[in-house]
């Protein structure tokens, strides 16, 4: 199996002086076959507790978009600014975007 990844270890001490979360999936490995994962989202966090404790949103990111409002949602060439992405059929690597009516970036 191929791995676009590094393993390594961190003393304690300074992960926590040095790290913060940005974000951690939960994810479902469905299969695994020569070089292809396939797997789902479960569930997603973006916060932590003062412990250290991964505070779950019990969802995968989602946009939301109020009643009566809309957005333009599109595939962006690339990664997105936490290195996520998916790739096209052709090997290019693209993220999805989303942009309310007032021009604003919708996050997730």
């Amino acid at each position: 199996m191929l791995a676009n990844g590094d393993n390594f270890a961190l003393l304690p001490e300074v992960a926590h002086q040095k790290l913060s979360l940005v974000k951690a999936k939960r994810i479902r490995i469905n299969s695994v076959e020569d070089n292809k994962v396939e797997f789902e989202e479960l569930d997603s966090a973006i916060s932590s507790t003062q412990n250290g404790l991964l505070e779950w949103r019990g969802r995968t990111p989602k946009w939301r978009i109020l009643p009566g409002r809309s957005a333009r949602i599109s595939a962006e060439t690339g990664v997105d600014e936490y290195g996520d992405y998916a790739v096209y059929s052709n090997g290019r690597a693209y993220y999805w975007t989303a942009i309310d009516e007032d021009g604003r970036l919708l996050k997730t």
